[in-house]
Parts: C-alpha cells; sequence; structure tokens
C-alpha cells in the first residue's frame, strides 16, 4: 500500500494538467527544465491530488514528455501529512503560492508571508485562479482594485 508520504512513480500519460493552472510554460522553459534533468536528474517529485491531477509540477511534466520518460517521481498532497482540515498551514517562503492553493484545495488555511511583491502578486493570481474566487484586501478593495491603485501611483 502506498503512504501519502512515500514517492511514487507514476506514468506521465495518467497525469492530469490542473486546467486552471496560472503558472504557465514557454516552450523555451520546457527545454530549459528538460536540460536540468537530463543533466541533474530528477531532483523534485511532482505534486498531485487523489485522482493524479497535478498540483504542482507542470513544466516538469512537460520537460519529462519532451523527454519521452514514460514515469515520473510524484508525491501525493505532502500538506494532509502534517494537519488536518481545518487546521493552519504555515509557509514563511510562499514563492508563487503552491502551499496557499494545496490548502485551499485541502480545507485548510494557510498563513503565508511572501516579501517580494512581484511573487505576492503571483500567489494571489493563482489563488484567484485555482478558487474561482475574488481576492479581498482587509480595507475592502478587490485585488485587481489594488494593483489598479499602486499602477496609478507608479505612474
Amino acid at each position: 500500500m502506498v503512504t501519502d508520504r512515500q514517492i511514487e512513480q507514476i506514468k506521465t500519460a495518467e497525469l492530469v494538467p490542473y486546467a486552471r493552472n496560472a503558472r504557465l510554460h514557454s516552450d523555451d522553459q520546457v527545454r530549459q527544465i528538460a536540460e536540468s534533468v537530463r543533466e541533474f536528474g530528477w531532483t523534485n517529485p511532482v505534486l498531485i491530488d487523489e485522482s493524479a491531477q497535478i498540483i504542482a509540477g507542470h513544466g516538469r511534466v512537460m520537460a519529462a514528455k519532451l523527454l519521452a520518460l514514460e514515469s515520473v517521481p510524484c508525491m501525493r498532497r505532502p500538506i494532509e501529512n502534517n494537519s488536518s482540515v481545518g487546521q493552519a498551514v504555515y509557509d514563511p517562503f510562499v514563492g508563487s503560492g503552491t502551499t496557499i492553493i494545496a490548502a485551499e484545495q485541502t480545507l485548510r488555511a494557510c498563513y503565508a508571508i511572501e516579501i517580494d511583491p512581484a511573487y505576492v502578486d503571483v500567489c494571489v493570481w493563482r489563488w484567484e485562479n485555482a478558487s474561482g474566487a475574488a481576492a479581498v484586501h482587509e480595507c475592502g478593495k478587490t485585488f485587481e482594485q489594488m494593483r489598479d491603485e499602486r499602477t496609478r501611483i507608479a505612474a
């Protein structure tokens, strides 16, 4: 039996891209990822849900297909190993927001920190695309309104 903590080899043909994935990769980026895999090997498993839908690792799976790899290392929802539904998880270096999306999909609250404003915007944008909801700042403005206001101030 496979537990959530184990890394499994899953056939690339069985992996399902998340339809609302906000992080897109150009052909050039996929080639660069493929070259990295060729040079250094597979260093990070693809994060998938129970039905083999990709949560994080779309670019790596595309690179694997480019390299004609039949299967890739995958891990099923590691967030479920350390928390229960309704609990909070913490990510002090949230980057592009994968932990936020995983928390949303597994019914957890995510407390995340990111100091780079560009990555904060990516996190919010990815969460909005993944959840279908609009992010609202504590002042009541939507993310789009806040972004437009920042753009006007910067101009």
